[in-house]
């Protein structure tokens, strides 16, 4: 939902760090969790490296992750460890309790990354960090609205060839799950289909929000919780 502006801010010179917050582990049908976990890792790192970003995961489980001072603590010590200008999150109201608990985490983490009393061995930030949300087409809560739309036409085929690096998932795990039953690790999803799949969110974004020009894009949401930025001050800090 945001590899694009990756790939445009690793082109730019920015570094690039994708946080997971749960390990993967529950994810799959024929391998354990403890393979899988580590299996999961290993496509996350191979993905990133296409672009040269770098991975980390707060390593909560699969399924299993919950707002708590504790794991506030560590998404506020992973934050303040990378300092980034820019965080980019999910919302609150996404499909996914994972996703919507991440989410939460990022949001309750926000203020706290400017209190040097708030996890105290970590160096606080001098400035919390716009936050944007990756676009969805939820409905269950506040509709999305799209502050910026940036066209990824030059990035897609790209950004495609890294979620297919997640073969456990998009090959295997993602259609078995919706119905296919035939699809496993000897028998992935066919790569063509996929890729198609991945290439009809990108289409429907730019139909959404995006401009008639535009074959593929990314929409994102500024949160009130993070730096504010208007339109304008995305188009100035992030790269076109």
């Amino acid at each position: 939902m945001a590899g694009g502006l990756a790939v445009k801010c690793r082109r730019a010179g920015w570094g690039v760090q994708f946080l997971t917050a749960t390990d993967g582990g529950a994810g799959h049908h024929e391998m354990t969790p403890r393979s899988l976990v580590a299996r999961r890792r290993v496509e996350a790192r191979r993905a990133a490296a296409r672009i040269g970003a770098t991975t980390a995961t707060l390593g909560e489980p699969d399924g299993g992750l919950y707002v708590t001072r504790r794991t506030t603590d560590i998404m506020i010590a992973a934050i303040r460890r990378y300092r980034p200008d820019v965080v980019v999150a999910h919302r609150t109201c996404d499909y996914h309790r994972d996703h919507r608990m991440a989410a939460q985490l990022v949001l309750d983490a926000s203020y706290l990354l400017k209190v040097p009393l708030a996890v105290p061995r970590m160096r606080p930030l001098d400035r919390v960090p716009v936050i944007l949300y990756a676009s969805d087409f939820f409905t269950e809560g506040p509709a999305f609205r799209a502050h910026w739309v940036h066209d990824i036409g030059r990035e897609h085929a790209l950004v495609v060839r890294m979620m297919l690096d997640h073969v456990s998932q998009f090959r295997e795990w993602i259609p078995w799950v919706e119905g296919e039953r035939g699809v496993g690790r000897r028998h992935p999803a066919d790569e063509k289909t996929i890729a198609a799949w991945l290439t009809g969110r990108a289409r429907s974004v730019a139909r959404r929000w995006g401009t008639r020009s535009m074959r593929a894009a990314e929409a994102f949401q500024v949160s009130e919780y993070g730096a504010r930025a208007t339109a304008r001050d995305l188009a100035r800090l992030l790269p076109q």
